[in-house]
């Protein structure tokens, strides 16, 4: 009953004088889409994305796909459709919610609607001084947001969207020294509230070095008198239980004033 409405996608490989190439063909709500010539197959992937989009909302133009060319793909259609999916699968799951939060407030606004291949030193020099300008952001979170703009240019390159990478600089920043306590300053923090739930917790933190939320996820079972080691494997983060930032496991050995609050 659905036969001319609905046909399942397919993303088809052929070969021109032994070269490869990637063909796209579907049919959807009468709408029946042939498009050949990609050269790899997340760039017929992007297309077959768009498209089906495009029919579903009622605005899709054929003559607009006759007329994309492969340095023409918008960052946002890249990203949504091939670039994210692939990178997620790389992050942790809390690493890549930051991550898609900065591309969702920083980037995609400004980037989303352009061309990658009209990321530019001059473009990119607009946009660093834009987020600076209405929302404060430092030398390093320019940095930051640069740099996963970068990572997608590089994907787009791998994907042949784009010819070569463009020559961007990056912004040049200097590090704030950190102040610290002092020997002095630390004893009488660590001779504060002995014997409190508080006091044992910045015990852990001072002699351990530890992150705030894997020291709170320590339990019984990590802890080794015997062999006088103690295990970090985890962390609380937005108050759920996950693995540590780097997912490897250390085996610390327990300071004798750090065993005394333990025991």
């Amino acid at each position: 009953m659905l036969r001319g409405f609905f046909m399942k996608p397919q993303i088809i490989k052929y070969t021109v004088n032994r070269k490869a190439f990637w063909k796209v063909d579907f049919q959807l709500m009468g709408v029946r889409f042939r498009k050949r010539g990609y050269a790899t197959k997340k760039e017929a992937l992007l297309v077959l994305s768009k498209a089906r989009k495009d029919i579903l909302l009622g605005c899709f133009c054929e003559d607009d796909y006759k007329s994309v060319k492969k340095n023409e793909t918008r960052v946002g259609d890249y990203f949504h459709s091939v670039y994210w999916d692939n990178k997620e699968a790389t992050l942790k799951a809390s690493t890549a919610t930051i991550r898609r939060n900065i591309w969702e407030a920083r980037i995609l606004p400004y980037w989303g609607s352009k061309k990658i291949s009209e990321i530019t030193q001059a473009e990119v020099s607009k946009w660093l001084g834009k987020i600076h300008r209405e929302h404060g952001c430092s030398p390093v979170y320019q940095y930051n947001v640069l740099t996963y703009l970068l990572l997608l240019v590089k994907s787009a390159l791998s994907d042949g969207i784009i010819p070569v990478m463009p020559t961007i600089e990056k912004p040049k920043y200097t590090l704030k020294k950190g102040t610290f306590f002092t020997k002095n300053e630390m004893k009488r923090i660590l001779n504060t509230g002995k014997g409190s739930r508080g006091n044992d917790l910045i015990h852990c933190l001072f002699y351990l070095a530890l992150r705030f939320g894997e020291a709170v996820a320590l339990r019984v079972e990590d802890v080794d008198l015997e062999g006088n080691t103690i295990r970090i494997n985890k962390r609380v983060y937005r108050g759920v239980v996950d693995t540590i930032k780097n997912e490897k496991t250390s085996v610390l050995e327990i300071h004798p004033d750090l065993r005394e609050v333990i025991v």
